[in-house]
């Protein structure tokens, strides 16, 4: 008991000296708080409580509050001055583990981050400093894969498994990140969709970096300052100033009196744009020519030369055999047309704006206006049985006349050698492939390549559909053999009854297997009643050609057969959408075949209807709106009934 009670007394004594201490550093930190409190004119409480809050906020602890100073860093600045304590303390952490001093520690940190974009955080946690660094981003991508899966499920309800299968799909489609797809619900949206989204808004990012580089370069300012920049100019509520703008009026150079200035400047052009545009929905085209070559000078007065050298690239780039005197002129041309009309760079290229006068110019329908009212007609949420090249084939299979099977992973092998073997030879198309990219013809050799070929489509592509090939009839051929050239014929539905508009003919050039204008392929415009080519044939880059560029042959004068069969299934199509999936307006790519019979080859709920003024060098806004604008009021009244219910 005796002894008992002597141990017991050890404890007490033991415990009594750690609670003196610990007691003692108590009263140090509350001495070295309320010094704290009087030198900054406040009450012990005061800074208790922004202790609490700084804690809570930036994860910085009291002694760090203390040590660093925190309490004199301004509101604004503290993230950042958080994110350097933080950092600091990872170093520590670093040094006391490894033996390395913190120079040391402090350049392997900065080197995860610039060389693998591994946080610093993720570096400590993971303890990078004792694995190898080969290792280094497969453990980092399998624990940010596990916590973004894990919450996105805890969020959403679904299942991890089919959360990990969306997030592969999403990547095998577009390359997306982990934050990618957590940030932006792409577990929500079908691969086409997905697709579009991450190629816009990275070529998007990519255009506002450039502008954000090239401003840090020629002004020695930080991204931060350029950027507050905009916002401060921004909350003056005179006009929505982007990164963009700031750049093309070089508001840069500008002290704050010339940038209001500037600014007042481009609230006038907007306001310009407004009204020529009632101008132009009332007819009168030479009010609205006033007040566009009001705003042209205007444009003109402040635009800055960075940006018309970049316009003049572009300038130089697109329109055949431009001179060199005029480069300038049409640069500026370009961006009034642009800002005063709301045509597209494409736009201007496309229709040869830079040869036809303001009065010809507003007669052609633009890219922006048809792509509002495919928003309306063609809902981005119905568009997945189009969208998704496979449900399209299941869909319209009676149509397609050929074979075609969906190989999403290597275990597929044996149906993808069956397709092969049975047919030699195979179109392969990507899932959400745009704009005829991906596109290829894989032929059967021997079972070794095979097997090399599926392995190397998946590792890099992902999964991807396999069509038999389409025997094009010798008239098709004759236009360009290596391609299935196709006509695109649009329909509407409208209270039941379709309505063909704006068709016209691709073919390939150039030995490429695909007819698209984007990777090189032609145009040219079809007389609706007849079938017969009306037009030579454009290409993306603006030229023009009578005949065919590889084969000679003459486009204008080609008349299609069984035209009227095509109009035929194509009307029975659109019908057939519109009951079934509530898609109004459909671009039908369809061709015709050696067995002499039209066939579909895709259908589209975004077609690029209005390229058929390219061939026929006219413009047919007035006639697009008098056949749209009726179904665009029914559609949204039906949506106002719709909502007062």
């Amino acid at each position: 008991m005796a002894g008992l009670f002597k141990s017991f007394g050890k404890t007490i004594s033991t415990g009594s000296a750690e609670a003196a201490a610990g007691a003692a550093d108590e009263a140090k930190r509350e001495k070295e708080i309320m010094k704290i409190a009087k030198s900054k004119g406040l009450s012990y409480d005061d800074i208790v409580s922004d202790i609490d809050s700084a804690k809570e906020k930036y994860g910085v602890k009291r002694k760090e509050y203390i040590s660093y100073r925190f309490f004199d860093i301004p509101e604004d600045k503290r993230r950042e001055k958080a994110s350097e304590i933080k950092k600091d303390r990872r170093i520590s952490k670093i040094a006391k583990k490894t033996g390395w001093d913190p120079e040391k520690a402090c350049n392997e940190l900065d080197r995860a981050k610039e060389q693998y974009g591994i946080l610093n955080r993720e570096y400590v946690k993971h303890a990078l400093y004792d694995v190898p660094e080969e290792d280094w981003m497969k453990i980092i991508l399998k624990d940010r894969d596990a916590s973004v899966l894990e919450k996105i499920s805890n969020e959403t309800g679904i299942a991890l498994d089919v959360i990990a299968e969306k997030l592969n799909n999403a990547r095998n489609v577009a390359d997306v990140t982990t934050d990618e797809f957590y940030r932006r619900k792409l577990w929500e949206l079908t691969d086409s969709e997905i697709s579009r989204l991450i190629e816009d808004t990275r070529t998007h990012k990519e255009r506002r970096d450039v502008k954000y580089n090239y401003l840090q370069s020629i002004s020695g300012k930080p991204k931060k300052e350029i950027v507050d920049n905009i916002v401060r100019l921004r909350k003056l509520d005179l006009f929505p100033i982007t990164i963009y703008s700031f750049y093309k009026y070089g508001f840069i150079y500008l002290d704050e009196d010339n940038q209001l200035i500037v600014l007042e400047a481009l609230k006038r052009i907007r306001a310009l744009r407004d009204e020529l545009a009632i101008d132009l929905d009332n007819g009168d085209v030479i009010s609205a020519k006033k007040k566009y070559d009001a705003g042209s000078e205007l444009i003109e007065k402040y635009l800055s030369e960075e940006a018309i050298s970049d316009l003049g690239e572009l300038v130089a780039e697109k329109v055949p055999d431009v001179k060199e005197e005029d480069i300038r002129r049409l640069a500026i041309d370009l961006e009034c047309n642009s800002v005063l009309l709301l045509y597209t760079h494409s736009d201007y290229f496309d229709f040869h704006f830079s040869k036809k006068p303001f009065e010809e110019r507003v007669t052609f329908l633009s890219g922006l206006e048809k792509k509002e009212a495919l928003k309306i007609l063609n809902p981005m949420d119905k568009r997945v049985v189009l969208d998704d090249k496979y449900l399209s084939y299941e869909y319209f299979k009676k149509w397609y006349f050929r074979d075609a099977v969906v190989i999403e992973t290597t275990d597929d092998y044996d149906k993808f050698a069956e397709f092969m073997k049975s047919h030699n030879k195979g179109i392969k198309k990507p899932f959400a492939g745009l704009q005829g990219r991906g596109i290829e013809i894989l032929h059967y050799e021997d079972d070794e390549s095979l097997k090399l070929t599926l392995d190397n489509i998946i590792e890099n592509e992902g999964k991807f559909i396999l069509e038999e090939l389409i025997e094009a009839h010798p008239m098709m051929k004759e236009i360009y053999p290596d391609s299935i050239n196709t006509v695109r014929i649009n329909t509407l539905v409208h209270n039941g009854t379709v309505t063909h508009l704006m068709p016209f003919f691709r073919a390939g050039t150039g030995g490429n297997i695909v007819d698209n204008g984007a990777q090189g392929g032609v145009m040219a415009s079809i007389d609706i009643e007849t079938g017969e080519m009306i037009s030579g044939a454009t290409a993306h880059d603006g030229r023009m050609y009578d005949r065919h560029p590889d084969t000679g042959t003459m486009f204008k004068g080609i008349k299609f057969p069984k035209w009227q069969e095509d109009l035929d299934m194509t009307a029975e199509l659109a019908l057939k959408v519109a009951k079934d999936h509530d898609l109004l307006f459909i671009g039908w790519d369809t061709t015709y075949t050696a067995d002499e019979k039209w066939i579909i080859v895709e259908a589209n709920g975004e077609p690029s209807i209005q390229l058929t003024q390219m061939g026929i060098e006219i413009g047919v806004k007035d006639e697009f709106r008098k056949i749209i604008r009726p179904v665009l009021a029914d559609l949204t009244k039906d949506e106002a009934e719709d909502e007062m219910e």
